[in-house]
């Protein structure tokens, strides 16, 4: 899937939601996560650890 944010999910994150939040309070708080989250799964790509199934991905363990 060549779209922005379209392909298939690797890893992901709750981020709370608070009542006064501003769309741009709750998207710097999701860009905060995703900042960390990126490496994670670079991560698991490059040791080899992920099996993609249609949208599904699967996390294999460490060899």
């Amino acid at each position: 899937d060549e779209s922005i944010d379209g392909g298939s999910i690797i890893i992901q994150r709750a981020v709370d939601v608070k009542d006064d939040d501003t769309v741009e309070t709750l998207a710097s708080r999701v860009l905060e996560e995703e900042h960390k989250i990126l490496p994670e799964a670079v991560q698991l790509f490059a040791e080899k650890r992920l099996r993609i199934e249609g949208k599904k991905v699967k996390v294999l363990p460490k060899r």
